[in-house]
C-alpha cells in the first residue's frame, strides 16, 4: 500500500509549505503550468501546491525579488 507509506511525507510537505506563514499561505492560489518539450502536462492539486510553493519560496527568498511579484518564468534545459 503506497498510500499508507507516503501519507506522512505528504502531510509533512503540506504542513511545511502551507503553514501559518502568510506568504506561503498565498502560494496555495498560484497557477502552475508545466510544459515538457512543448507539451502541456496535466498536474493534480498536490503537485501544483508543491511545485508552486517550492519555486515561489525559493525565488522570493532571493535578494532583490519583491514579495508582490506577478509572474515567475523558469526554464530547465537538459
Amino acid at each position: 500500500m503506497i498510500y499508507r507509506e507516503t501519507f506522512p511525507l505528504i502531510s509533512l510537505i503540506e504542513s511545511f509549505y502551507f503553514s501559518k506563514n502568510q506568504m506561503l499561505h498565498e502560494v496555495m492560489f498560484v497557477d502552475v503550468k508545466l510544459l515538457v518539450d512543448g507539451e502541456e502536462i496535466d498536474l493534480n492539486e498536490f503537485v501544483v501546491k508543491v511545485l508552486g510553493g517550492t519555486i515561489a519560496g525559493a525565488v522570493t527568498s532571493l535578494r532583490g525579488i519583491k514579495k508582490d511579484w506577478k509572474k515567475i518564468e523558469l526554464t530547465v534545459t537538459k
